[in-house]
């Protein structure tokens, strides 16, 4: 015959091992929960940067284009010249004041060119610091997006738990009585 204390230990012990174990599952469904949360927003994020790099690809397309148009329509306007001299148009200070010339425009588009390359390369290391902080920004976007999320889902099962308990009464309060030392409630 059991004792009637040691069914009470029984019980007591029981319910404890009962509640850890609810304690542990609602852990791993809260951890489940964000883990679940966090891939959507990864995956919502993910379809947003493929958007937006098919319409840079298209950019680029569009751009390349116009810089091919813009090279035919240049060769075409202006056909290249001959290195050889036409002795009897020119003269020689002629040939000599259009080379001054065209040595000063060369230099100054050099000039011009060395600016611009100076200038995309500051441009490119800005670029490329903005888009890190950028994708720093999405990170730490990603992380408070589900932070929300389980706080909403924290609330909502705060508020499913009271309308349980105000319907029914609390069942797991209730410990076993022992009203003689045979017959335990």
């Amino acid at each position: 015959v059991v004792q009637p204390e040691e069914e009470e230990e029984k019980l007591v012990q029981q319910e404890e091992e009962e509640e850890e174990e609810d304690e542990e599952l609602e852990l791993l469904l809260e951890e489940e929960a964000t883990l679940i949360a966090e891939q959507e927003e990864l995956l919502s994020l993910q379809a947003n940067l493929q958007a937006r790099i098919e319409k840079e690809r298209t950019e680029i397309d569009e751009l390349r284009e116009e810089i091919t148009e813009a090279t035919n329509s240049r060769q075409t306007a202006s056909p290249p010249q001959q290195n050889g001299m036409d002795s009897s148009t020119s003269s020689t200070s002629s040939t000599d004041s259009s080379s001054d010339s065209s040595s000063e425009d060369e230099e100054e588009l050099q000039d011009i060119l060395d600016d611009l390359i100076k200038e995309n390369q500051e441009l490119e290391t800005k670029n490329s610091d903005l888009s890190l902080a950028i994708d720093k920004e999405r990170q730490r976007c990603v992380q408070l997006k589900v932070q929300i999320r389980m706080l909403q889902r924290r609330e909502q099962q705060g508020c499913a738990e009271e309308a349980q308990h105000t319907e029914q009464p609390d069942r797991s309060v209730v410990k076993p009585v022992t009203v003689d030392r045979e017959t335990t409630l």
